[in-house]
């Protein structure tokens, strides 16, 4: 009956309009071309052009959080996908790129999500989430939950203070920007924590959450997101 209701509806490519005839609204001409990772930071899953496991700013100082991954790299098409989903409600951008993120990391998510182990979103201010209509991580999150079994627990970090855009901020000015902007609350207790975010640009965001998170008393914090930035705009 599946391969019928493809054939009946196909499924229409988000990227080139095309009929699609399986359950992914991308062709698999358009996942071909996406800018898939082969190389990263194993900490902070920088895209990296040689054999180097770490990048230097992680060599230098490992990250609070265990390790970070992400399939795609923050360039095209993959930012626009990112951009209508976020941006223009164009929710179908999303469940594509959280499909993929669950099928390419599939057996490395399956050891994560053991007992004991609690998918967050990361938080958007209540008044961000109002205007937008939705929290994007919340989507990337519940497609790992639905296809892993492990539980979304919102309710445990809070986003308390609204800032100024990080767009057009550096590191240095990022970190100061996010310092005390979060909080978590002792559910987090002993728990992996697997951390969900859209973009990673320069892991100012998922380090001030992990602090706070291991401050909590979190065991472990892996972040997942849809894309990392590549090092000329992280």
């Amino acid at each position: 009956m599946g391969s019928l209701s493809f054939t009946l509806l196909p499924g229409c490519c988000v990227l080139c309009s095309a009929w699609t005839h399986r359950e992914l609204d991308l062709c698999i001409a358009c996942e071909q071309d996406l800018p898939w990772i082969t190389e990263a930071c194993c900490y902070c899953a920088l895209p990296l052009s040689d054999s180097r496991d770490i990048c230097s700013r992680c060599m230098q100082q490992a990250p609070d959080y265990s390790a970070a991954l992400c399939p795609f790299e923050y360039r095209f098409p993959v930012d626009v996908m990112i951009q209508r989903f976020k941006e223009s409600n164009h929710l179908a951008s999303g469940r594509v790129l959280a499909t993929l993120l669950a099928k390419q990391l599939c057996e490395t998510l399956t050891q994560l999500c053991q007992d004991k182990t609690m998918i967050v979103p990361v938080p958007l201010h209540p008044s961000t989430q109002r205007r937008r209509g939705f929290n994007q991580s919340l989507v990337i999150a519940r497609e790992i939950s639905r296809s892993f079994a492990t539980p979304i627990v919102e309710s445990c970090l809070w986003r308390t203070k609204q800032t100024i855009d990080q767009k057009s901020l550096n590191l240095v000015d990022r970190r100061k920007n996010l310092a005390g902007v979060f909080t978590a609350t002792k559910d987090v207790h002993r728990q992996r924590i697997l951390l969900v975010d859209d973009v990673i640009t320069t892991t100012a965001t998922i380090t001030e959450i992990s602090q706070t998170l291991l401050a909590a008393g979190a065991e472990d914090v892996v972040v997942l997101a849809l894309a990392r930035t590549p090092s000329h705009y992280a």
